[in-house]
């Protein structure tokens, strides 16, 4: 009796593979051996479905296992949205990425490279990912978006220059919106004690320091903040 072994590999829904093997054996009639007759399989993973011509007996036996397959590459994107106009602080990062073999090369639009892209102002971006092995997927699109028209000023009301590494300078967020200004400070008397132009919290900072640069006491000033388009008064509380 002759034997014929079968390997079919099947797809389900386009992503889990599955082999099965199949030994049969095909008897007509007459007692000859024949392969005519015909063997349908079944989508089931675990069943095997088997028809038969006319006068013809057909005996099989067969079983299922599951084949390792590395699947497509998948990720998401996390994106950050900008702040307001005017900064650059959106960001998007991959996230979850799988599939394939690492290690990953992550390539953005606006050429940066990495995990993570940052200083992204609105607008629409995309971005790429290639594997070790050359799996390389479509490209992702994304969109940064704007959350706030304007950006205010936001002053801090506090600065304890002790050399910690915290609140030892005085910081005024979003102020890259209005470079050019023109920032004064005043101690209780009306005293001028510091001036500086383009406060940027970094070139440009008070630390707590009078014009000839020595350390102010302890107590409260008062600050003058002008641009061409605003002009913003308060006080500062200065903590040795």
């Amino acid at each position: 009796m002759m034997k014929i072994v079968i390997i079919a590999i099947l797809l389900f829904n386009g992503a889990a593979f599955s082999q099965t093997q199949i030994e049969r054996s095909v008897i007509g009639s007459a007692g000859e051996e024949s392969t005519s007759a015909t063997i349908t399989l079944s989508s089931t993973v675990g069943e095997v479905a088997v028809s038969t011509q006319a006068n013809n007996i057909v005996i099989t036996e067969g079983f299922q296992q599951a084949i390792s397959v590395n699947s497509l590459l998948s990720f998401n994107v996390n994106v950050q949205h900008a702040s307001c106009r005017g900064l650059n602080n959106g960001y998007a990062e991959v996230i979850s990425l799988s599939g394939c073999n690492a290690p990953y090369q992550i390539m953005w639009s606006n050429g940066q490279s990495g995990n993570r892209a940052t200083n992204l102002a609105p607008g629409n971006y995309s971005v790429q990912v290639i594997s070790d092995d050359g799996c390389q997927s479509q490209n992702y699109n994304f969109s940064v978006e704007l959350l706030n028209e304007e950006c205010k000023l936001k002053f801090y009301s506090g600065i304890t220059p002790n050399a910690d590494g915290v609140n030892d300078s005085w910081e005024i967020d979003n102020v890259s919106l209005y470079p050019e200004n023109v920032v004064n400070i005043f101690d209780r008397r009306g005293n001028l004690v510091y001036s500086g132009k383009n406060y940027d919290n970094k070139n440009e900072v008070w630390k707590g320091d009078s014009k000839n640069g020595k350390p102010l006491p302890s107590g409260t000033y008062f600050f003058i903040f002008e641009s061409d388009e605003l002009t913003q008064k308060g006080w500062i509380e200065l903590t040795r």
